[in-house]
């Protein structure tokens, strides 16, 4: 079996993590309306290209080969600092997708481990995420906890 390379996701590789996006949606989500796909599709295009662009947005991914294995990122949020944040700047992690013929294979624990590397390397204060039944072990054993307060969320 050969070995899976990693590396950074390069700037002009928008439609790749597009569409691992996607697919990772897709399993999470289920499959949306032709128009809510299309339209989503062209959001992430115009988000991953700007984000790319100004390091807003930042990802590894695992080939094997020609064919991506996964991918995962995390989008860095700059915000008024606290005592636990004093810097005011946090790392959300997203998108750990690993394709599945390729998985328990510890690709997606090798992502996060790179994104946490990647994140003491940009000193974020923090990572965070939000966690799938089939993840949450993996981030537990990495020291992730839940939080101290709860996240509320208003939908608009």
């Amino acid at each position: 079996m050969p070995a899976i390379n990693y590396r950074k996701l390069r700037k002009d590789e928008i439609n790749l993590i597009t569409e691992n996006r996607m697919a990772f949606l897709h399993e999470l989500q289920g499959k949306p309306t032709p128009e809510q796909e299309a339209s989503l599709r062209k959001s992430l295009n115009e988000y991953f290209a700007t984000a790319l662009q100004d390091n807003s947005f930042m990802g590894i991914v695992a080939e094997d080969g020609d064919t991506i294995a996964g991918s995962g990122g995390f989008v860095i949020h700059e915000m008024p600092g606290n005592f636990s944040t004093p810097g005011g700047r946090k790392g959300y992690i997203l998108n750990i997708y690993t394709l599945p013929p390729y998985r328990t294979r510890g690709i997606a624990s090798t992502i996060v481990d790179m994104l946490i590397d990647e994140a003491r390397r940009l000193k974020l204060d923090k990572v965070y995420l939000h966690a799938s039944d089939a993840g949450i072990e993996i981030y537990r054993k990495k020291g992730f906890i839940e939080p101290d307060m709860p996240e509320l969320e208003l939908k608009l």
